[in-house]
């Protein structure tokens, strides 16, 4: 019975890490790992732009000093 549990662990492991393979090939393919930088600011708009904090801790808000105040990045 044991030999049935490593062997089912075994394949299962198997399986995993072709789906791996072929979800990394499949990202590689269709440019998901191309721009980084373009990726990243995509999700971003008018409603909430980047820089400005937007979302608060429970109790917390925009009263706060300076938590409306836009974030200078220093890579630009």
């Amino acid at each position: 019975m044991e030999w049935f549990v490593y062997s089912l662990l075994f394949v299962i492991a198997v399986l995993m890490s072709i789906t791996a393979v072929y979800a990394f090939n499949w990202a590689l393919k269709n440019g998901h790992l191309r721009n980084f930088d373009a990726q990243a600011k995509s999700i971003f708009d008018e409603t909430e732009p980047m820089g400005v904090q937007t979302d608060f801790f429970p109790g917390k808000g925009p009263h706060n000093a300076g938590a409306s105040k836009p974030v200078v990045s220093q890579n630009s």
